[in-house]
Parts: C-alpha cells; structure tokens; sequence
C-alpha cells in the first residue's frame, strides 16, 4: 500500500489507540468506516448483509486492536478481518438458501417456464464476479501491493497475477462489444 498521509494518520492513529485514546478510535472510524461498509456492500451485494459484517468486524477491531504489532499493517489486518465476517455472512446465506430449496422442493412441483433475455455486456466493475472485484479493488482502488493481497486471500503471487491479467481482458473484451 502507497504510503500517504492517510497511511500515515492511519497509523498514527492505530499507536495511541493502543494507547488508550478514544478519540483516536472514534478518528479512525470516521477515516475506515466509508471504505469498509463499501468494500463490504460490493462483495455480498446487500447493504443489510454488508452492515452487519462492517459492524462485526468494527467489534472484532475494537477488541484485537491491541494485538496489531505494526501499525502499518491495520490496512491488510482490518480488511481481512472483514473479508472474514463476509465469508461468514455468505456461508449462512447458502445454507439458508439450501434450506428452503429442501422445503421448495418438498412442497412445490417445479416447472420448466424459463425466460430468456439477451442484454448487451457493460463495462462496469458490477459485471464481475465477487472474486474478481475483490482483487481489482484491493489493487486499483486500496493500492495493495500483490505480495499484501496474496496474504490477504491466501492466493500465491503469481495467481493474483494471472487472475488480474485474465480479469483486465475480460474487461477489453467487454468493451470492445459495446
């Protein structure tokens, strides 16, 4: 990540938090919360869903905080405590969602009335999938380096590279069919 001067406020910010100082916390919430609730709302695609797990991992912040060695590395530990509580959320959502296919599919005979609609593919980042959005915006947008996103979703280097250059032709195509 690109050292700047809200990295390093973040940081700052981070040290007398351990420190004990609430107003720093308070600080340091109006800074990440925005990029955390956004970050969260793209990746379950539900604002509801979204605010939960920003609030989780808000709580789980405010708890470990004092666990954080260095201060530079927040930006990495904290999205990734958040990608966690979306994963979380996501697991739940599937097995809810087989739950009530158990229940449809018990009392409800299924017909074959599929409509089939053809639109034109967008060049717009809410075209791509989960995944794919998540390494865009941890590159492009938060600046992460590969190294700190590989760590992050636990891919290796190489394989963020290949997905990110497969992402950006995906992309060229898009907009060449526009």
């Amino acid at each position: 990540m690109k050292r700047n001067s809200e990295t390093i406020l973040t940081e700052w910010l981070v040290v007398n938090i351990q420190m004990g100082d609430e107003k720093a916390l308070d600080q340091l919430l109006r800074i990440w919360y925005p990029k955390l609730i956004g970050y969260a709302t793209k990746l379950l695609k539900d604002e509801h869903l979204a605010n939960d797990a920003t609030q989780s991992a808000l709580l789980d912040m405010c708890k470990k905080i004092k666990s954080v060695e260095d201060p530079a590395a927040f930006p990495k530990w904290m999205f990734r405590v958040l990608q966690n509580k979306c994963a979380d959320s996501i697991k739940h959502i599937q097995k809810e969602r087989v739950k009530i296919s158990a229940l449809e599919a018990n009392l409800v005979t299924t017909t074959n009335s599929v409509e089939t609609t053809e639109s034109k593919p967008e060049l717009n980042l809410s075209n791509l999938d989960t995944n794919s959005y998540q390494l865009l915006y941890l590159h492009y947008f938060e600046e992460f380096s590969l190294a700190e996103i590989s760590h992050m979703v636990g891919l290796p280097v190489g394989t963020l590279k290949s997905r990110l250059h497969g992402i950006r032709q995906k992309l060229k195509i898009n907009n060449k069919g526009q």
